[in-house]
């Protein structure tokens, strides 16, 4: 069945990184303070810009933030009745920062790798997510084993399974094994950007990348898939990647063939308006960043995404996110997972050995991908 037209609940976990600034932050916690932290609570623009002017920020800084949340679709914004600009946080946003918080702990004591098999034989294309808060030595091995920097501060090489299995031992043994018991609060987390972090004058202050699970899903079908391709050759990209075209809402109810999949479209968060007054049909709509992530996901097929994490001198923790597309005869290599109520899903712990014989085990699944056969997630 051709995997891009497929009829399924599309969903996928994904370990990616973002940027986060003091600004950044700074915004979560003026948007958490007014919806108490809940999705889908609308609340003045004005608003959360004005908190987020007190902590220090212009108001061209507040709007371009306010603005940057809704291009990765952390928030919506909308017109109200009474023609009040109001902006909500997603469950995207909601996730982003509670997963944030909770991964604070581990930025030094973790690598994260999303494998795919590559054409060569016996080599896989493998991309490491950066966190800014990586000590030296994990960046010297990255670069003995000739990693080179992508575009989004991340590492990527086209390596032979062998040397990958060689270099996650090296590089588990880089990760520090000290681990913080404080509690995770958004203040410590500021205090890290603020203590190790890099300076940006636009966002005034400084920002780092942290690394963290996500979750995507769609419940699309045949026609919205097919259809979904439609925007992607038309938009390209979101417009702050470069090269985006915005379509006015007219042409897009066209080449959606509705005004409710326009809808359907902008709630799952694959577009979004850009306002020109408070009439959501004079607004023109551009891709947002989970927009094109996921199609991207669906159109290159199934990887795998490891997070390997460093628990003490000895003890690692191997995790393995799920998928709609997640190969059935895998689980015969996960017999001892166990499944996690948080994501990633799969966890397996043990010492460095166990670590690469499951690696080297999971590895050798894609190696057979031809013969894969796509169940539609496991359940947890």
């Amino acid at each position: 069945m051709n995997n891009l037209l497929c009829d399924s609940n599309f969903f996928y976990e994904h370990i990616g990184h973002m940027q986060f600034s003091v600004l950044t932050l700074k915004t979560y916690e003026s948007i958490y303070r007014l919806t108490s932290g809940k999705p889908n609570v609308f609340v003045g623009w004005n608003n959360v810009r004005e908190l987020i002017e007190r902590n220090g920020f212009s108001r061209r800084q507040a709007e371009g933030e306010l603005e940057r949340f809704c291009y990765g679709y952390e928030c919506t914004d909308r017109f109200n009745g009474g023609g009040v600009h109001e902006v909500a946080l997603t469950n995207i946003g909601i996730g982003f920062l509670d997963n944030l918080l909770s991964e604070s702990y581990y930025q030094r004591n973790e690598i994260v790798l999303l494998v795919r098999l590559a054409k060569r034989q016996n080599y896989f294309s493998t991309t490491i997510q950066e966190s800014t808060f990586f000590k030296p030595e994990v960046y010297n091995t990255i670069e003995s084993f000739k990693f080179r920097p992508g575009g989004a501060r991340e590492f990527m090489r086209s390596i032979h399974k062998n040397e990958l299995l060689v270099f996650t031992n090296v590089i588990c043994q880089k990760l520090s094994h000290t681990i913080s018991t404080d509690e995770s609060s958004l203040d410590k987390v500021i205090g890290m950007v603020q203590d190790y972090g890099k300076y940006w004058a636009s966002v005034g202050g400084k920002y780092s990348w942290f690394v963290f699970p996500q979750i995507f899903s769609l419940p699309f079908d045949v026609m919205d898939w097919s259809i979904y391709g439609r925007v992607i050759e038309k938009m390209i990209r979101p417009p702050e990647w470069g090269g985006g075209v915005s379509v006015s809402h007219d042409n897009l109810v066209k080449l959606l063939e509705s005004d409710s999949r326009l809808l359907k479209f902008r709630n799952s968060g694959i577009v979004r308006p850009i306002w020109k007054s408070k009439n959501f049909e004079d607004a023109t709509f551009c891709l947002t960043a989970p927009g094109y992530l996921m199609w991207e996901r669906k159109k290159k097929g199934f990887l795998w995404e490891f997070r390997i994490r460093r628990l003490n001198d000895v003890s690692f923790e191997i995790s393995l996110c799920n998928a709609f597309d997640f190969p059935k005869h895998s689980m015969d290599q996960l017999k001892n997972f166990t499944t996690a109520s948080v994501f990633p899903t799969f966890r397996f712990c043990g010492n460095l050995n166990e670590i690469h014989s499951a690696l080297s085990n999971l590895l050798g699944v894609l190696e057979s991908q031809p013969e894969i056969q796509f169940g539609e997630g496991i359940s947890r």
